[in-house]
């Protein structure tokens, strides 16, 4: 067997390469507010009350938003918000360690961290973070509570694992299902604390005096938090859901690994596809052997067993749809399972052990690469079936989104404030989903001018589109800032007189546009060397929009595009006529400009210091 050294060594090493690829972590409109609301605490002396808004009806405590103030407070960036997110993730892999060795052996806590490193739904977490990164860590931290408790079990215990739960509810909601773990162990195992009525109501007290405390300012600020909860209950649980807990088993195992392979690689990519199968085939063949250990008695395959099928009931039960965010909380105890099954395999194979536990982790390599690689390419694809993971994905794959990690947000913000100006294309989605954070940190007094559009037929501003485009347009940015190139628009031919970037840390920023598509034409006279881009930057907000263009009269398809833009080239002759045709909701958000690509090697991008 290994020795306890080696085993700490590797879950360390683990843990430091999820925190090392947690630089490239992506962001999103709930990152991008959660930012926004800690940052007004850091530098505006804001005290919100209220957490993030769950399932568009209700709140929980602000407990996040004052933890995320921490490392603004320290290191006023992006990258400290989105590293210091990364670092309570990266502590779920010791945590797994300290349980696994309390529960068995070192062996099974080491084989504990590597399950959790697997590829599957929970590697979404380092695609793009929020307050769900800190899920698996305090489930894991109220798990190792409740294992200690069982062996000497005490009231100050009790109370320090109901506020552990509580914060993991914090994280999602859909963690409350620890609190019936706790009151389950508290029932059994309550401790030397009088008769055993006494001593069991002593330890329940204790259990519900941690976990209420959490929740004090939000009862506080808001007295009809009940019924906000109560109307989101109503609203969504069910026991018809309860039937949906086999699809969410086989999500888990075979569907996670998928997704998040095809998310950051290519698609068709074989060399994705069998990463995920080699994932999927180890991860179920080490819960087949963990049931089959609970079954003979294993300790900590029956504990395994016992948070897999409670984890996966509760979400399914509170929910007729599964989010990706809401599996965070499975995947704790099913990669137990999974590492039981993997250990008594193990146990009469021990020189296989080193091959097996390196094939594993070379598939969680896999996936921390691709990711580096779409956040460098500008983004990676995120299917409709992370809205309900209990869903079989779609036949044809989505269009790729536009990334930006948070190494580069920073950076961003930098360059576009050494020179304010209207910004088109992927900036000014880049710039919406995060909230203008790069602005409002880096120049907040510019803001005005990023957002006040050009006029007229002649160009200013700049353009960004995702660098795979000049891959395709075999054309390099006139500089580029991570995955995304920047350039100069020669032409504005549509554009919002005003672009209403969020400016507060309301959640929703826009109101959803909705209804039946209106059409607008537009139509121009540009030279061949021009590009035309089509944007969306509402996308999130406005998914279903179309764009019909015709370059003299024939029908032009995009030589590039991607979830926001669409890029068009008529090469033949000198001087052309564009057709545009829109529809969208409200189309008076789509924009249309061009600009001139320059030609070179790919060798020759400038990167941003």
């Amino acid at each position: 067997m290994r020795s306890a050294p080696l085993d700490v060594a590797l879950v360390a090493l683990i843990a430091i390469a999820y925190l090392g690829f947690g630089a490239f972590v992506g962001g999103g409109y709930d990152p991008g507010r959660d930012v926004a609301v800690a940052w007004s605490i850091v530098h505006d002396g804001a005290t919100p009350m209220l957490g993030p808004l769950i399932a568009g009806r209700a709140h929980l405590g602000p407990a996040w938003f004052y933890a995320l103030a921490l490392p603004l407070a320290v290191w006023p960036a992006w990258l400290a918000a989105a590293l210091f997110v990364m670092l309570i993730g990266a502590c779920q892999f010791p945590l797994a360690y300290a349980i696994g060795r309390r529960l068995a052996d070192t062996r099974l806590g080491m084989l504990w961290a590597v399950a959790l490193a697997m590829p599957g739904w929970a590697s979404f977490e380092s695609v793009g973070f929020a307050s769900t990164n800190g899920v698996r860590t305090l489930t894991l931290a109220t798990v190792y509570i409740v294992v200690r408790m069982r062996d000497a079990p005490h009231a100050a215990g009790w109370f320090a694992a109901g506020i552990a739960a509580a914060l993991a509810t914090h994280a999602h909601p859909s963690s409350a299902w620890l609190a019936l773990v706790i009151a389950a162990s508290a029932w059994r195992h309550p401790g030397a604390m009088g008769g055993p009525l006494r001593a069991r109501a002593a330890a329940l007290v204790a259990a519900a005096a941690g976990f209420a405390i959490p929740f004090l300012p939000l009862l506080l600020e808001s007295p009809d938090v009940a019924r906000a909860s109560q109307a989101v209950a109503s609203a969504n649980v069910s026991l018809a859901n309860i039937a949906r807990v086999p699809a969410l088993l086989w999500s888990i195992a075979w569907e996670g690994p998928h997704a998040i392979m095809a998310a950051v690689y290519r698609p068709g990519s074989a060399f994705a596809a069998n990463v995920a199968l080699v994932a999927a085939l180890a991860g179920i063949a080490g819960a087949v052997r963990g049931v089959i250990a609970a079954v003979g008695g294993d300790r900590a395959a029956r504990l395994g067993v016992t948070l897999t099928i409670v984890a996966t009931a509760f979400v399914a039960l509170v929910r007729p749809v599964t989010p990706v965010y809401m599996a965070y909380s499975i995947v704790p105890g099913y990669a137990l399972l999974v590492a039981a099954g993997w250990r008594a395999w193990l146990q009469r194979r021990p020189r296989v052990a080193p091959i097996a536990v390196g094939a594993v982790l070379a598939t969680s390599l896999a996936v921390g690469v691709g990711i580096v690689r779409s956040m460098r390419e500008g983004g990676g694809r995120i299917e409709p079936v992370i809205a309900d993971i209990a869903r079989s994905p779609p036949a044809t794959p989505t269009p790729a989104d536009v990334w930006l990690p948070a190494l580069d947000v920073d950076r961003l913000g930098r360059a576009l404030c050494a020179s304010p100006a209207p910004v088109y294309g992927a900036l000014a989605y880049a710039l919406d989903v995060f909230y203008a954070m790069p602005l409002r940190m880096h120049c907040a007094a510019s803001v005005p001018q990023f957002s006040e559009e050009a006029r007229g037929s002649a160009g200013g501003g700049r353009l960004g589109l995702a660098m795979r485009h000049y891959r395709a347009l075999d054309a390099v940015p006139a500089q580029r800032v991570g995955g995304i190139g920047l350039d100069a628009v020669a032409r504005i031919v549509a554009a919002p007189p005003l672009r209403e970037f969020p400016h507060d840390a309301a959640y929703p920023p826009h109101p959803y546009a909705t209804g039946e598509p209106t059409r607008v034409a537009y139509a121009f006279d540009a030279p061949s060397a021009e590009v035309v881009v089509v944007t969306n930057p509402r996308v999130t907000w406005m998914p279903a929009w179309t764009s019909d263009v015709r370059c003299d009269g024939a029908a032009v398809v995009p030589v590039a595009a991607d979830l926001v833009t669409r890029l068009y080239r008529c090469a033949a002759g000198s001087m052309h006529r564009w057709q545009v045709d829109v529809a969208a909701a409200d189309p008076r958000a789509i924009e249309i400009v061009s600009f001139v690509p320059h030609a070179g090697s790919a060798r020759t991008w400038r990167l941003v210091p």
